[in-house]
């Protein structure tokens, strides 16, 4: 088969019974070196021997299910002009494995929809646009409207968007042991998913490392550097952050999320360690926060906008640190918060600071000691909230 003037694809099949194929692709110019420029379609087992690219569209477009594509480490290269296109397209397949791939230069490199029990494995995606620079919809990795595939082992950087954005995602998808650098925007992003499993990945300078608006998701053990987790809108709830590091990041629950559960989580800031910004009936507990350098808040509990924080229960969590305050509960909408069983051994002004506006909230039980102000502070002097049993040696009543 001759693709265009100078290049000579040489195709060798070995027939392995009536449904099983394995595909060598062998390239072989007779003049300088010309490169594959239209989409290659690829129904059955194949094995790269070359670079692919650069195309001018698709690059691989993947026609079948059951079937194993593997990179051999070579590349598939796209134009990187912002052409409509994606470098491996899995539409509507099953059982489709794709391996030791590296791909970059497309607005979306690797792209799967309406898709199940596919792999994704030990493969690199990166630089979709040559100088880095932030562009709407170009990501690394996109899953549409597709469960039950597995991202395990790959390498995701400067991608000009987000690292991999799941969509509609149906349920029991699983992103494990990957690593995500330096993406202008989210390196993970959860729309409107349920059931997604971010597990043991590495997210470094991204902003920020997980956003979720979706809900019944885990994000799980993962180390984050230079970037925290976003969970944000009404219908983000139901999720589970579980013992991840976070260097110089801060979890932040906000504008509506509610029924999230917060625990067993690292959180080194410079800022603020967790922040519950609007957001209502959320579980934070177990938690260890070290505010590092001239930082303001280890937890803090405030409204955004319409949103009020409300009904959250926080406890057992250690906070020290050079916090200005340990826990800050502010606003007339931060209501009906349970603040227990916390250690709050911050070298800051203030342990636990309750403002003005805030009421009916219930603080026992805490250990709070050695601050440089107050221990505990309560605008309303103990009225508008409930104190009882915390341990302290100065409040302001």
């Amino acid at each position: 088969m001759k693709i265009g003037s100078k290049l000579l694809a040489l195709l060798l099949v070995m027939a392995l019974g009536a449904s099983s194929f394995l595909l060598y692709v062998l390239f072989v110019s007779s003049g300088p070196s010309v490169k594959y420029r239209q989409t290659i379609k690829i129904n059955q087992d194949t094995v790269l021997t070359e670079d692919l690219g650069p195309f001018s569209e698709t690059g691989l477009d993947i026609g079948a299910s059951n079937i194993v594509v593997d990179g051999a480490g070579h590349k598939v290269i796209g134009m990187g002009d912002g052409r409509e296109q994606w470098g491996i397209r899995i539409d509507g397949q099953t059982n489709v494995t794709i391996k030791n791939v590296e791909v970059y230069g497309f607005r979306i490199n690797l792209r799967i929809t309406g898709s199940y029990n596919c792999k994704i494995l030990n493969s690199y995606f990166h630089s979709n646009v040559p100088d880095h620079r932030a562009q709407e919809g170009w990501y690394g990795i996109e899953s549409k409207d597709s469960y039950d595939n597995l991202f395990m082992n790959n390498t995701i950087d400067y991608i000009s968007d987000e690292g991999i954005h799941f969509s509609g995602s149906l349920g029991n998808e699983t992103f494990v042991n990957n690593t995500i650098r330096n993406c202008q925007k989210e390196g993970v992003y959860l729309l409107e998913s349920v059931g997604v499993k971010v597990l043991t990945n590495v997210l470094m300078n991204n902003s920020p490392g997980i956003y979720c608006k979706s809900s019944k998701n885990v994000i799980g053990n993962n180390t984050l550097i230079s970037n925290g987790i976003q969970i944000r809108y009404s219908d983000a709830f139901g999720n589970e952050v579980v013992g991840n590091l976070i260097f110089g990041g801060v979890i932040r629950l906000e504008e509506g999320t509610s029924k999230n559960t917060v625990h067993r989580n690292e959180v080194h800031s410079s800022s603020v360690g967790i922040y519950l910004y609007g957001a209502e009936n959320n579980t934070v507990y177990d938690n260890r926060i070290v505010i590092e350098g001239t930082g303001t808040y280890g937890i803090r509990i405030g409204e955004k906008d319409i949103y009020g924080s409300a009904g959250n229960n926080l406890y057992q969590n250690m906070i020290t640190g050079n916090a200005t305050y340990g826990i800050y509960v502010s606003n007339s909408s931060s209501l009906n918060n349970e603040v227990h069983h916390n250690i709050v051994a911050t070298t800051g002004n203030y342990g636990i600071y309750i403002n003005n506006d805030a009421l009916n909230n219930t603080i026992h039980h805490n250990t709070v000691r050695n601050h440089a102000l107050y221990d505990v502070y309560d605008w309303s002097k103990g009225i508008k909230n409930t104190w009882y049993n915390n341990e302290y040696d100065k409040r302001n009543w």
